[in-house]
């Protein structure tokens, strides 16, 4: 079939540890500048400038959402091809009822967490991640083959914020899914192939989507910039960067690493 996956997400519980990203959020504007202001004697600064260039040319206006994807190395592949194209968030959904083993689940968690240039936000259901989605004033298109569907040049991409869900890899997006969404489209195939895998169908939606104007870098706004240049630049200082922002004062409570979590997706230094 066409353009057609999507992964889910679903976190284990981190204990009584706060997942990173929820310590970030938490502080304010003169904190975060603080901190970024601490940390530059730990990284050199060229890294800190192609940070800055490359969170410039992110955008949020187009997001993607993989829901429960089977296989590891499919979803890496297109977390790295969507962040070429310089999209900042990605929402993932791990199902817990999707996945036959505990392990494999919190592979798919792991093997997420290692993507640190990228905001994922992970979700326990579609449904939660849709409703979170709608509440921003994203349009909710879906990956699919059946009647319908447009093709993915006739999308009309211009017509504000947009998120694409694709599905799991053998079973395409699920039947309560395309209930949900606001659209469906699919990858017209001319060859003796019936579909793509999930990296390059991303790779060919992200571009229809460039083309038509979905890609609209540097519509980050001001607060999200300054979080990401310093969140990028607490995970680069490593284990060292901590305590400085600590000793900055930086109140980042009982947070022990910046990689104890990603996203609700685990991760280690």
């Amino acid at each position: 079939h066409g353009s057609h996956h999507l992964i889910a997400k679903d976190h284990p519980d981190p204990g009584p540890t706060p997942r990173a990203e929820e310590a970030f959020d938490a502080l304010t504007h003169e904190e975060v500048a603080a901190g970024i202001e601490a940390l530059r004697p730990l990284i050199s600064e060229g890294k800190v400038l192609k940070m800055e260039q490359v969170i410039a040319a992110r955008t949020k206006n187009a997001r993607f959402v993989f829901e429960n994807p089977a296989n590891v190395n499919n979803v890496w592949a297109a977390l790295r091809t969507l962040e070429a194209f310089g999209t900042h968030y990605v929402d993932v959904v791990v199902d817990q009822s999707s996945y036959t083993t505990p392990r494999k689940r919190a592979g798919m968690n792991t093997a997420l967490g290692t993507q640190k240039w990228m905001s994922l936000a992970g979700h326990p259901t579609t449904s939660a991640c849709l409703a979170t989605l709608r509440e921003q004033g994203y349009r909710v298109l879906a990956t699919d083959v059946h009647d319908g569907a447009l093709p993915v040049q006739d999308v009309d991409w211009g017509a504000g914020p947009v998120a694409v869900v694709f599905g799991n890899e053998d079973r395409g997006v699920e039947a309560p899914t395309l209930e949900q969404v606001d659209g469906t489209l699919y990858i017209p195939m001319r060859g003796f192939a019936e579909s793509l895998n999930l990296a390059s169908a991303t790779a060919v939606v992200a571009a229809f989507m460039a083309a038509g104007g979905a890609m609209r870098a540097g519509d980050l706004t001001e607060r999200e910039r300054a979080q990401t240049l310093l969140t990028w630049m607490a995970r680069s200082a490593g284990r060292a960067g901590l305590p400085v922002l600590r000793r900055a004062g930086v109140p980042l409570g009982s947070v022990r690493t910046v990689h104890t979590s990603i996203g609700g997706f685990t991760t280690r230094l």
